[in-house]
Formats: structure tokens, C-alpha cells, sequence
């Protein structure tokens, strides 16, 4: 039976064993890598855009904190299996701009686009190519990565306000 991995922010799933890996993401980034060539998939749910590599340091959770060094990591985890970025499918989900000010606008350089920014600038540094991504907006997202085929499912989470 595969087994089911539910991430927490600054988690990471990334393992040879086939999983189904859900999360929920509101201005969280999750990037997510999939070999086909060896069938290992891999998951991050990153909650803010840089690391201070000083404070990091080699604190696996600390590393799973930071969309770039999350990133980094999954990068370096695949080479050593010996995938190299063109054979990895990269997808990327999340990003969204949860709060509005009082005037009912979305702020500008809100977290979730900081963290958007960060993944994409990250991705393209490592020579990685993004095939799928639903970044942005207003609303979370539930997500289900099925980590030995590389599928994922999202289901958009609307925010709803009460009227009265």
C-alpha cells in the first residue's frame, strides 16, 4: 500500500518510496520535482522566499523554511542520484496574497509573490525549467502529488467572507 505524507509548512518530501503527498498552501510556495527516468518525485512546502545562509546553516528544517534553499537541497539530493535539470519536471503552486488592505486591495510585494519570485529566480539559476505552475491570486490551494508518477492534483480553496 503507498503511504500518505501530509506536509506542514517547512516540510519536504523527498524519497525514492512512492507516496501520495498533500499540502495546503496559502502565500507558501511548494515546488515540486519529478524524475521520470527513476520514478522519484520530490515536495516542499517553503513559507518565506530567502535563506540567510549564515543562520540556515546544515538545520535541515531550517532549510525547508526558505523556497531558495529548498530548492537548492532538492537540486542537490537529485545530482546525487545523478539527474541532471533537464530531465526533472518542475512544477511550482502557490503563492497567493491571502490579505487585502482595508481598501479591499491586494497589497504590493505581499510574501506570496516574494516567494513566487524567489522560486522562479531559484529554478532558472539551477538551469531547471518550470512544466506546470499555478502561482498567484487570492485564494489557497490543496494540493495531492503522487510522488512515483509525477501527477498532481490542486483543488482551489476560495476565500469566502461572511456578509453578516
Amino acid at each position: 500500500m503507498i503511504k500518505s505524507i501530509y506536509l506542514k509548512p517547512c516540510e519536504m518530501y523527498l524519497e525514492k518510496e512512492p507516496a501520495v503527498v498533500s499540502t495546503v498552501l496559502g502565500s507558501c510556495v511548494s515546488v515540486i520535482m519529478f524524475w521520470s527516468a527513476a520514478k522519484i518525485g520530490g515536495m516542499c512546502h517553503a513559507m518565506l522566499p530567502l535563506a540567510n545562509f549564515s543562520v540556515v546553516g546544515n538545520n535541515p528544517s531550517h532549510v525547508n523554511k526558505f523556497v531558495d534553499s529548498s530548492i537548492t537541497y532538492m537540486h542537490s539530493r537529485f545530482s546525487v542520484w545523478g539527474a541532471v535539470p533537464s530531465e526533472i519536471e518542475v512544477k511550482v503552486f502557490g503563492g497567493a496574497d491571502m490579505f487585502r488592505t482595508e481598501s479591499g486591495k491586494i497589497k504590493r510585494e505581499t510574501i506570496g509573490a516574494k516567494n513566487i519570485q524567489a522560486a522562479f529566480a531559484a529554478l532558472s539559476a539551477l538551469g531547471y525549467k518550470i512544466t506546470a505552475q499555478d502561482v498567484g491570486g487570492d485564494s489557497g490551494r490543496k494540493l495531492y502529488f503522487y510522488s512515483s508518477e509525477g501527477r498532481v492534483f490542486m483543488k482551489s480553496l476560495r476565500n469566502t467572507m461572511d456578509a453578516g
